[in-house]
């Protein structure tokens, strides 16, 4: 699933609160650090559309 950044600021505050984009790029870049050691999951920036979580088939050679 694909999420944009307005997406993201909706799912996770309320009307009493204002996050902008700097505060979702700050809390993706969090995340990426802290799922760094799970080599199945990953991050990923699609550009024009913004970000989605990417499941490796550890697997597949």
């Amino acid at each position: 699933m694909i999420f944009a950044k307005e997406e993201l600021i909706e799912l996770i505050c309320d009307n009493d609160y204002y996050i902008n984009e700097n505060t979702i790029r700050t809390y993706i870049n969090d995340l990426r650090r802290k799922l760094d050691t799970i080599d199945e999951l990953e991050i990923v920036t699609v550009r024009g559309i913004d970000y989605k979580g990417v499941i490796k088939n550890s697997n597949c050679h």
